[in-house]
């Protein structure tokens, strides 16, 4: 049991209220096939995505600093990327509108370079559009978006062009970025919402295909491995 600065004991409730109201097996399926058909000339490379920042409830039981966190979000994150300007390399997120499904008041992803940790675009539930054009006549569709993410965008398209400057404001093509996805305030609990009751936001890496077997090189700091990837708590709450 955790202990306040006076040394007495203190309790910690944990209020659940159910989970995000969108079928998990249409998820799976718009996620898995209906957005890899509609690219399936190009190859496609799932960015996994996992708990980008563990504090609160996780920091007082590992004893660590919370960092002043209020419980207001969950955060999420991608593995890393390149980002070419060629229109045939791009990312596509995707995931349920946890507004739409009531499991929040506001969400969000956005993009940041991995050296500098520096965000350079967002876009946030208001401007999610629904997935009917993967889920054709599918009630489910409206709880669900799809966003590009990309270089150049093309005109009506649904999509967040990535600069690569200057400074600050971009990302170089040589730089790897990944992306962030954040639930606020769940409405019921006044908290945010709790990572198992949350269907998690996805995103895929699409590229030119090759018709050569020899793999792609990729830098080193594109490693995949967890721990080496693994952004600290102190790196993520700082931007």
């Amino acid at each position: 049991m955790p202990k306040r600065d006076d040394g007495s004991l203190c309790s910690i409730s944990h209020t659940q209220f159910g989970e995000d109201r969108a079928d998990i097996i249409t998820y799976r399926s718009f996620g898995g096939q209906a957005i890899l058909n509609k690219y399936c000339n190009l190859s496609a490379r799932n960015l996994e995505t996992r708990v980008a920042f563990k504090a609160g409830y996780d920091s007082i039981q590992r004893d660590t600093n919370a960092l002043g966190d209020n419980r207001d979000s969950i955060y999420l994150r991608t593995k890393n990327f390149l980002l070419p300007d060629d229109p045939d390399n791009f990312v596509i997120v995707y995931g349920a509108n946890h507004v739409t499904t009531g499991k929040a008041l506001y969400s969000n992803f956005s993009v940041y370079g991995r050296k500098a940790l520096n965000g350079v675009g967002s876009v946030d539930n208001t401007s999610f559009p629904t997935a009917e054009q993967y889920l054709p006549e599918n009630p489910d569709a409206k709880y669900f978006y799809v966003y590009k993410i990309a270089r150049q965008c093309g005109a009506n398209e649904d999509c967040l062009a990535i600069r690569t400057g200057p400074g600050a404001t971009g990302i170089p093509l040589n730089q790897p970025a990944f992306v962030a996805f954040r639930a606020y305030l769940e409405l019921q609990t006044k908290v945010g919402p709790e990572f198992e009751e949350l269907l998690y936001d996805q995103a895929i890496e699409f590229s030119p295909g090759r018709q050569d077997p020899e793999p792609i090189p990729r830098p080193p700091d594109l490693d995949d491995d967890e721990d080496e990837d693994e952004l600290s708590d102190e790196e993520f709450a700082a931007r």
